[in-house]
């Protein structure tokens, strides 16, 4: 666009000195005219811009409250906010879609000054022609005509690439305040040879810097005063109150908040877990291990260090079970578990923990202490975020924080001789303030052998050849292998290989152990499950799992993320049909249709009339009445052409809300099933481009294609008429331009397809890396994920290089084939001159001349309507085909709710009257096609029982 804005004003000037050399200097004034509407367009295009920012305002606030209901869609559901958020979201977007029809209008008030501003050039240049005493000769007034009609259409660009090229700045400004903000450190400060594991040194952190932050009387910003020295091994605690400041130190240690003053150093490297735990949309080993080599040990220890391996068996996939975005199939407490062993996994020198067991049960969090955090992790530095103070007594350290600052640090032995907040905290944690209280509290947990020495796993790996264990093992995996569906194939690949044993030595020494007489039941099998293996019967069932299904040729599993549906062929005529219904019905389309018809009449007829006007031979002085007919047929194309763009966007702005509101409803009623196999940059795709597009490209190219379709039928209606034999060329080269158009559609269409899904991965990858940078940052994962970042950039970018290259090659063709045109009929003309009049061959060479660049521009035109329409289908396949739940209405419904919100039927006043719930024979599964998660199951629950 911007090449544009350079080469017009050439063609402009060029234009210029052929007109003059033509007619005289008369060739100026019409061209003045256009100069003079120069700032007009120009202070429309600064309107345009002004109006642009008011609409991305909008479209923000839009597409952050239709991500956060998404991402949030559980409790959405749960609380059935559906119709409150569609009308939160609908009435931001009947703003948004306000400020889009005043920029669609002013766009047309400007494309049609410029597009029309030939016309009154040629008007104002023949009359001024006149009324100085010039003649009318056929040569240069058609030539005249000729290079105006030319000009037209990059003069209708014109406004477009200006308006383009002050709209860049928008998104300019935006990118160009994303990269001046204020970076973090690029790495942590780290000292090998730092006698201790963490040192800060009167450290004052903020969540943003400002330069006043330095000065003293600015009051509490962060944390304030932080001196601290974490000796190396250490298992570290840090407490206090709610919003005292622990998660905000957790947060200052892995550089999320920007030190202001003091010094941080670290004597090794760092993992963490964060408070609310961050996955990735992959496996779950590929969760825990994050980038790194698979150590099958160092695996293994660690599953069953973080209490996951009774979870990996039952999955039907093992640890290679696709968790889907955000761990959609998981629950809070096996989330939290992975983000454990994540960080337990990453062999580094210090482990963060933020709050990490708060999301598992009392046992749970008791194991995962004693095995992992005291277990595996014995020998590095740890530091436990939490509020549950059932921990200090077996904690080295103890770290006590109130608003920003550390008040109290030290053992728990020494704390509590302090009698200050610490003690305070664990008295009213034990449950009083009385010394008795005290004592049972230090008592339960200082001879509890459990808290203070694990269990090493290695000793229990180096048991597991034991008869008993390999039995017991077999019996786990066979029961959890008898309640899951198996299905043979021919590959057998494996789904949880991490075990190197040989298969065969495996089930020769179950099969020696079966004679000593250790067959069991299945009924006795489910209850081992029931009751929890012990840890020896666990770790060696991980291996079993992958052995077994290895003799079984494997579970198959399909993958949890559905693929994008992608319609084939070209666009259907349904599409087009919902366009029209939802942008007003076909009788407003009609109307739009015969606007832009009659205003494209009075074009072919003002060319006509110039040709009477030549050749009338009175001299009763009939020229003011042909010139002022001229002037009431250019009048009368600029004032339909007007009516028409009103109409357009009015139909534009019925046909934006109605259809985004459609598909916001149906995707809000989807079932949940949905939501948890489609990722959700696939979904915001849909409302963002394809909304975009909707919003302002369908109805462009709607326009230049019809009216570039009109003029093209004009011209070959003037041709038909003046001289027919010139039918002979023109039929077969218009033939095979079309050729090559519909050969074109039909790849470009696959390709702008092909490019809309590929968009989608990228926005998932966007949001997924966004949620999760503290964890990214404190890995070292940055360059992995920025290389995912630009291979996904790469693979939403590669469809539209090759969509440009296949333009370009369909366009080129064209064009040779429009100049054939031309030149064709120029050497019928010369080689007959006298067969034709002089006005008639002059406006035949006119028309003849402009049809091909016509053609052209139509076929462009519906080319990229096409592709744009692309956009209108995937709105139409949510608005209308999408999976509802059961309980909602039907499409029909659905579309009369959309345009007036029609009030929920209220519970009446009295509900519930009583508090029970029953429950009978109740079967349940995640989603169609999955094992029941809830199988038979019966309850009551009675009013006020707990």
């Amino acid at each position: 666009m911007m090449l544009f804005c350079i080469t017009i004003p050439v063609q402009v000037v060029a234009s210029i000195i052929v007109l003059v050399y033509m007619i005289g200097p008369v060739g100026i004034s019409g061209w003045a005219l256009v100069v003079a509407f120069v700032p007009v367009q120009m202070w429309i295009s600064r309107y345009l811009v002004a109006l642009r920012k008011q609409a991305v305002r909008y479209t923000d606030k839009r597409i952050r409250a239709t991500r956060e209901s998404l991402q949030g869609m559980r409790v959405v559901k749960f609380f059935v906010w559906e119709d409150s958020i569609l009308e939160t979201i609908q009435r931001i977007r009947s703003k948004e879609v306000m400020f889009i029809a005043k920029l669609n209008l002013a766009r047309y008030g400007l494309m049609s000054l410029a597009l029309h501003s030939p016309v009154f050039a040629s008007i104002v240049t023949f009359a001024i022609l006149v009324a100085s005493g010039g003649k009318l000769k056929t040569g240069p007034v058609f030539a005249v005509i000729g290079i105006f009609n030319a000009m037209s259409v990059p003069l209708s660009w014109l406004p477009g690439a200006l308006t383009e090229t002050r709209n860049s700045a928008v998104p300019l400004q935006r990118i160009t305040q994303a990269l001046l903000e204020e970076e973090l450190d690029p790495a942590m400060p780290r000292q090998p040879s730092l006698d201790v594991a963490i040192r800060l040194d009167n450290a004052r952190f903020a969540w943003k810097y400002n330069a006043s932050l330095l000065q003293p009387d600015m009051g509490w910003f962060g944390l304030d005063a932080i001196n601290l020295a974490i000796p190396h091994g250490s298992l570290v605690a840090v407490v206090g109150a709610v919003g005292s400041g622990k998660s905000s130190l957790a947060s200052a240690l892995v550089g999320e908040m920007k030190r202001v003053s003091g010094t941080m150093v670290f004597g090794g490297s760092l993992s963490y877990a964060p408070q609310v735990p961050w996955m990735t949309n992959a496996s779950i080993r590929d969760n825990i291990t994050f980038g790194l080599p698979l150590d099958r040990e160092r695996y293994i220890n660690v599953v069953e260090a973080c209490a996951l391996d009774i979870d990996l068996a039952a999955l039907p996939a093992g640890d290679l079970t696709e968790i889907g975005e955000r761990g959609a199939t998981l629950s809070g407490g096996q989330k939290q578990r992975v983000s454990i062993a994540r960080a337990a996994y990453s062999e580094s020198d210090i482990v963060l923990l933020d709050d990490c067991l708060s999301a598992v049960d009392t046992k749970v969090s008791r194991l995962i202490f004693k095995h992992c955090i005291k277990g595996i992790l014995s020998r590095k530095t740890r530091i436990l975020v939490t509020n549950n103070l059932d921990y200090l007594p077996v904690v080295d350290f103890i770290i006590t924080m109130e608003e920003g600052r550390i008040v109290e640090q030290g053992s728990f032995a020494n704390l509590m001789s302090l009698n200050g907040i610490t003690a305070s905290m664990v008295e009213s944690f034990a449950g009083g303030a009385d010394t008795g209280a005290r004592k049972t509290f230090e008592g339960r947990y200082t001879t509890d052998s459990s808290l203070h020495t694990a269990t090493p796993i290695k000793a229990t790996t180096n048991r597991r050849n034991s008869p008993e264990a390999l039995e017991h093992a077999f019996e786990y995996v066979s029961a959890l292998e008898s309640t899951s569906a198996f299905v043979a194939t021919e590959t057998g690949t494996s789904t949880f290989d991490i075990a190197s044993a040989d298969a065969s030595s495996l089930e020769s020494r179950r099969s020696t152990n079966s004679s000593n007489g250790s067959s069991k039941a299945h009924s006795h099998n489910m209850e081992r499950i029931a009751g929890h293996p012990d840890q020896n019967t666990r770790a060696y069932a991980i291996e079993l799992t992958d052995l077994t299904k290895k003799r079984k040729h494997a579970l198959v599993v399909d993958p949890l993320m559905s693929q994008e549906d992608r319609q084939t062929g070209q666009i259907s005529l349904s599409s087009y049909a919902a366009f029209v219904r939802a942008g007003g019905g076909y009788l407003l389309f009609a109307g739009i249709v015969a606007c832009l018809t009659i205003s494209q009449a009075c074009r072919v007829g003002s060319d006509f009339w110039m040709r009477q006007w030549i050749q009338h031979k009175h001299d009763i002085d009939p020229k003011h009445m042909y010139m002022w007919i001229y002037v009431l047929l250019g009048g009368l194309q600029f004032l339909w052409f007007g009516l028409f763009a009103m109409l357009l966007v009015a139909s534009v702005y019925m046909c934006s809300k109605a259809l985004h509101g459609q598909a916001l409803w149906r995707v809000l009623r989807a079932p949940m099933s949905f939501f948890d196999t489609t990722p959700l940059g696939r979904i915001l795709n849909r409302f963002t481009r394809d909304i975009d597009s909707l919003d302002l490209a369908v109805c462009d190219f709607f326009r230049q294609f019809y009216q570039n379709i009109a003029r093209s039928i004009g011209a070959f209606v003037s041709i038909s008429i003046l001289v027919p034999i010139f039918l002979a060329p023109l039929v077969p080269l218009v033939a095979v331009s079309w050729i090559l158009i519909y050969v074109y559609l039909r790849t470009s269409v696959e390709v702008q397809r092909v490019a809309a899904i590929a968009r989608s991965p990228l926005y998932a990858h966007y949001a997924e890396t966004l949620q999760g940078l503290a964890t990214i940052r404190v890995h070292a994962a940055q360059s992995r994920y920025i290389g995912r970042i630009n291979q996904a950039l790469d693979n939403a970018n590669r469809p539209q290089w090759y969509a440009l290259v296949t333009q370009n090659w369909v366009w080129l063709r064209i064009d040779y084939l429009s100049h054939l045109l031309s030149l064709t009929i120029c050497l019928i003309v010369v080689s007959q001159p006298t067969r034709w009049d002089a006005a008639a061959v002059g406006l035949l060479l006119v028309q003849a001349t402009q049809m091909g660049a016509y053609v052209t521009y139509a076929g462009r035109g519906w080319t990229e309507l096409q592709n744009n329409m692309n956009s209108v289908e995937r709105i139409n396949h949510y608005a209308t085909e999408l999976e509802q739940e059961p309980s909602q209405a039907s499409t029909k419904e659905a579309d009369k709710a959309v345009i007036s919100f029609v009030p929920t039927r209220l519970a009446p006043a009295a509900w519930p009257e009583r508090g029970t719930i029953i429950i009978r024979d109740l079967f349940m599964n995640y989603r169609q096609g999955l094992p029941f998660a809830l199988k038979g199951v019966n309850m009551e629950i009675y009013s006020q029982e707990r």
